[in-house]
């Protein structure tokens, strides 16, 4: 049996690996994404509780967010690897349309007083362009981890990405 490839947005990955990849993501429901959004809540309120962040206060922290959520460390485990990739994607995204925004106003005052952007300015107006919109983002997150689950994620998005720099902050 010949097995029919595609390269789904030009990621060098092939629609057969995105299918194999695919069949690893957790099944996310609205009500498991809500315990694991529980669990993050706990965690992360239990750290920023706390000034020295101790593996043994993390070890704890987890503990107590388990009992929070009903999860199991494994169910945590697979849901937070899809969850960590969905909001690591898109909060990078968020922060370079922020600093497009923010140059766009900037070159625009710029441009309304007769100026001329430098060619520093209009490389990073490019490079910020390029990089939020690159070449089938969107296609590999959801050939990634099925549509069904980005759908959940998006409804979502707002606390997830919340709970996500928190997390960053108090670990970093």
């Amino acid at each position: 049996m010949e097995i029919v490839t595609q390269d789904v947005g030009g990621g060098g990955v092939e629609s057969a690996d995105w299918k194999t990849l695919r069949l690893s993501t957790p099944r996310l429901e609205a009500a498991l994404l809500e315990r694991y959004l529980a669990y993050q809540r706990a965690y992360v309120e239990l750290l920023e509780q706390s000034v020295a962040r101790t593996s043994e206060l993390m070890a704890q922290a987890h503990t107590r967010a388990l009992a929070a959520s009903g999860l199991s460390a494994e169910e945590v485990g697979r849901v937070a690897a899809l969850c960590t990739d969905y909001a690591g994607r898109r909060s990078v995204e968020q922060t370079l349309q922020a600093k497009q925004v923010g140059l766009a106003e900037r070159l625009g005052s710029l441009r309304a007083g007769g100026g001329h952007p430098s060619a520093k300015e209009l490389e990073l107006e490019q490079r910020l362009a390029d990089g939020l919109r690159p070449p089938g983002a969107a296609e590999r997150l959801a050939a990634r981890h099925g549509e069904a689950a980005i759908s959940v994620l998006r409804a979502r998005e707002p606390e997830l990405l919340e709970l996500h720099r928190r997390q960053l902050q108090v670990l970093l």
